[in-house]
């Protein structure tokens, strides 16, 4: 088995509660060796579930003290445990301190798509969001120094950045825009998608907004160099709690042109997590995010830059 294909099928297996068949078992037991075992770690950390991988292997017994890769394994375990504790408790502190300013606020991505997961631990981040009214920003702003958030010099297009005591991350947005005009026309209006969480200051987009803001980011990221692994499948978990209007979700799909490059996210994430049909365009597609990692690279923008003249990512 390629590595790639080891790494999907203990992400399958994890995330499905599924249990490892004799025959993949043994197979496994015989081709993760000292090397392989090293290059599946580089390419799970690459694309941040090595954590969810080192408990697989773990619970099946193809890792163990004794072998070189447990080290590294274990510590993303740990570091995982630790992000995801941290930025829980700075999601509550914000959004419990907004609601008592009386701040209308939206917790956005992660915050709240790990819910989705089996288990929140499993997908990890590197900051919080949230989005705040623009016109309430600068009460918003106050809300997190009073709390002792240390304001970053560069202020982003659509966001603040912010470092809390615990040197958690925390990106305040204005905006959820993309600086990118065919999905802006949506995104600009993100508050008409938003419905309030009664009784708190707290609102949800709804499930067709949600998931298009999820494909629209998704997009950007993918159009600069790549995404990684992650983007995918938690469209996978969002597809599998949401329940979205078809028709409603289709005509913003086509308003942003992006029905096709949805279509080929969920080809994908069927290929890696369900029963989908492997073909040259689901491949061409993987090769590419495979290759990125989580922040994407330099070579993916220029492959797909060349792809837009023709191409199988085309």
């Amino acid at each position: 088995m390629k590595i790639e294909e080891i790494l999907f099928l203990l992400l399958k297996v994890e995330f499905k509660a599924q249990h490892l068949s004799d025959e993949q078992l043994t197979t496994l037991k015989k081709e993760l060796g000292e090397e392989e075992s090293k290059k599946l770690f580089n390419l799970s950390k690459k694309h941040d579930y090595a954590h969810v991988v080192a408990k697989v292997l773990q619970d099946n017994g193809l890792l163990t003290d004794k072998d070189s890769a447990y080290k590294d394994f274990q510590k993303e375990r740990t570091m995982a445990l630790y992000r995801y504790e941290n930025q829980k408790h700075v999601l509550s502190q914000v959004c419990q301190a907004l609601g008592g300013a009386s701040v209308d606020f939206v917790p956005l991505k992660g915050a709240i798509i790990r819910q989705m997961y089996p288990d929140p631990v499993q997908r990890t981040s590197c900051d919080v969001d949230v989005l705040v009214r623009k016109e309430q920003f600068d009460k918003a702003q106050r809300v997190l120094l009073d709390l002792g958030y240390e304001k970053k010099k560069n202020k982003g297009f659509h966001d603040q950045g912010f470092i809390s005591p615990a040197g958690v991350l925390v990106e305040l947005h204005f905006s959820v825009r993309e600086d990118y005009k065919a999905v802006d026309g949506l995104l600009k209006n993100a508050w008409d998608y938003a419905k309030k969480v009664e009784p708190s200051f707290e609102y949800r987009f709804t499930d067709e907004f949600f998931v298009f803001y999820h494909v629209a980011h998704t997009a950007k990221h993918f159009l600069d160099g790549g995404c990684g692994v992650k983007p995918f499948v938690d469209l996978w978990f969002i597809r599998n709690n949401l329940n979205p209007n078809e028709k409603a979700l289709l005509k913003m799909l086509e308003s942003a042109k992006m029905v096709k490059f949805f279509n080929a996210m969920t080809q994908l994430t069927d290929a890696w997590l369900g029963n989908g049909a492997r073909n040259d365009k689901v491949a061409s597609l993987e090769k590419y995010v495979l290759s990125g990692g989580v922040y994407g690279c330099r070579e993916n923008k220029i492959v797909l830059d060349k792809s837009k003249r023709g191409g199988g990512l085309r």
